[in-house]
């Protein structure tokens, strides 16, 4: 399961924050609000602090993202590394332990 909040907008940005496990269904939901994003002319920021896990096809679908005006912050080490062995670039920022 997978939870998407808005949890900033500007006129040149939105941050969404995703909590829970990110896996190949839920990616259409990802790329909705990120596609929304774009067409009003913002970039997106992708909040990951509360993500538990993420599989190997998203992690590719999100190297594609990161190409565009995707930026992630708040990645586990975990997920910095997964992201970081499939090449793809991210921005480390305040993660929260638990």
């Amino acid at each position: 399961m997978l939870k998407i909040t808005c949890i900033r907008k500007d006129e040149s940005s939105v941050t969404f924050k995703l909590e829970g496990r990110i896996t190949q269904p839920w990616i259409d939901a990802i790329l909705h609000e990120c596609i929304s994003a774009f067409s009003e002319g913002r970039r997106v920021v992708l909040d990951m602090t509360d993500i538990s896990f993420i599989d190997r096809s998203s992690i590719i679908t999100f190297e594609a993202l990161m190409k565009n005006r995707i930026k992630l912050i708040g990645c586990s080490p975990f997920l910095s590394a997964l992201l970081s062995c499939q090449g793809t670039s991210f921005h480390k920022t305040n993660h929260r332990k638990k």
